[in-house]
């Protein structure tokens, strides 16, 4: 046996007693095709994914191997070329068992959702191929496109910080448009620090949102609230979004979840939680005559707390209770104060002054030494001094008679007040008493 590369040469003598021989060389291995994989070839939609091609035995001559995909989810190129539906690989005698690369690319990113599948098949080139490897066939290679969406987009990037009792608002949309509807859930690790709400919903431990082939990338809202609780710490609470798979359209199945934090800044201390830094309240009758404002405890105590509610000036308003009781019940329960200006007839201006509340308590320690809270207080005076005259009564003539009239003055004096009366010709008439005296008790 006589060989040469991939052939051996192969004689044969025709007849019994004829010395006629013919000879040729015939392949050791059949020609074909080769890849360096038979599994399915995963690209990522937009991306690009490689294997390899080579024949099976040396040809006599060139080789062209052509490999065609199916469909127009991918194309097929040399690396760093252009991607077509074609590519065309030449082999020789001298490098027909040297790998050249195919790139397979995974199509142009849409807007689905969707995996899709591909194949491509391998054959030669006749006109540019020699004889042995005419028709000759590779395998047919599948390919798998991973769709690039499926995602669920939320505009909120980061942790959210709150203050207990407040709330932010923020979207969630999809990220590729599902063949059928995609349920997202909004869930809060920890309802009884951080609720979920919805348009039109009602705030709870999670929301379910609906996306369908219409309104998968519209925003839908999520209002995040901070639940004003009764202790003093501070808390983490996380937010997961998450596909509800047994509710949702099959390609989101896969789909990662997107999770934040919200860290709550707790609310609670020792202290008098006051409505009111200021008041004005007026002497005239009528709504205004009366204000109030409201006190809680700032968190809970071990006792009763008992808050002192005075006046700097009783003789300018009142208040009403004197007294506010707050206990481990109901603590955080405002309880209102009024304030009741008093109406007196003095021209003494606005006066302002203060309510003063003093927390006492024989139990908690700390509410018992906690200081003293007040709240500025101005009473808008309603009296002007000045002096008032009646009408006159009678007649006066050069035969005689007498006329009288009255004097008051119009406010409250603060102390007594001479008014000289006089007339302005005494030739003509005089009066009496030519002087008048006021005090508080006759003003």
């Amino acid at each position: 046996m006589i060989t040469n590369g991939g052939f051996v040469l192969l004689a044969m003598r025709y007849g019994q007693t004829t010395g006629i021989w013919a000879a040729g060389w015939i392949p050791l291995v059949a020609p074909a095709i080769v890849l360096d994989r038979s599994a399915a070839l995963p690209v990522a939609e937009g991306g690009t994914a490689s294997y390899k091609v080579k024949l099976a035995a040396p040809p006599t001559g060139g080789v062209r191997v052509r490999a065609s995909r199916s469909g127009a989810a991918i194309g097929v190129g040399l690396p760093g070329g252009t991607a077509g539906a074609t590519v065309d690989l030449d082999f020789t005698t001298n490098n027909w068992d040297t790998w050249q690369t195919v790139e397979v690319n995974g199509g142009s990113a849409d807007n689905d959702a969707q995996d899709a599948t591909a194949t491509i098949t391998h054959t030669t080139v006749d006109a540019n191929t020699s004889t042995e490897y005419d028709s000759a066939t590779g395998p047919t290679l599948s390919v798998n496109v991973a769709d690039d969406d499926g995602e669920i987009v939320v505009s909120q990037t980061g942790d959210l910080a709150l203050a207990e009792g407040g709330s932010s608002t923020y979207n969630v949309k999809l990220k590729g448009q599902p063949a059928n509807d995609v349920v997202v859930r909004v869930f809060s690790d920890d309802s009884g620090a951080v609720l979920v709400n919805k348009s039109g919903g009602t705030a709870a431990a999670f929301q379910d949102l609906t996306f369908t082939m219409s309104n998968w990338n519209t925003n839908q809202a999520i209002t995040l609230s901070a639940v004003q609780d009764v202790d003093m710490d501070d808390e983490s609470v996380p937010i997961t979004h998450s596909v509800v798979d047994g509710s949702s359209s099959s390609e989101f199945h896969g789909a990662a979840d997107v999770e934040f934090t919200v860290e709550v800044e707790d609310d609670e201390s020792v202290s008098l939680r006051v409505s009111e830094t200021s008041l004005t309240v007026t002497e005239a009758s009528g709504s205004g005559r009366t204000g109030t404002f409201t006190v809680r405890l700032g968190s809970a105590p071990s006792g009763d707390v008992t808050v002192g509610v005075s006046s700097a000036d009783a003789t300018d308003a009142t208040v009403n209770p004197a007294t506010l009781t707050f206990r481990t019940m109901n603590w955080a329960t405002a309880q209102t104060v009024t304030v009741t200006a008093v109406d007196d007839d003095v021209d003494d201006g606005n006066r302002t002054y203060d309510i003063t509340l003093d927390p006492s308590s024989t139990v908690d320690a700390n509410y018992n030494g906690l200081d003293s809270e007040t709240v500025s207080v101005t009473t808008t005076d309603d009296d002007t001094a000045g002096i008032t005259t009646g009408a006159v009564t009678g007649t006066i003539t050069e035969a005689g008679g007498q006329a009288t009239f009255t004097v008051e003055l119009d406010s409250e004096p603060e102390g007594d007040v001479t008014i000289g009366v006089s007339s302005g010709d005494a030739g003509e008439g005089t009066v009496s008493p030519t002087t008048l005296t006021f005090t508080s008790g006759n003003w």
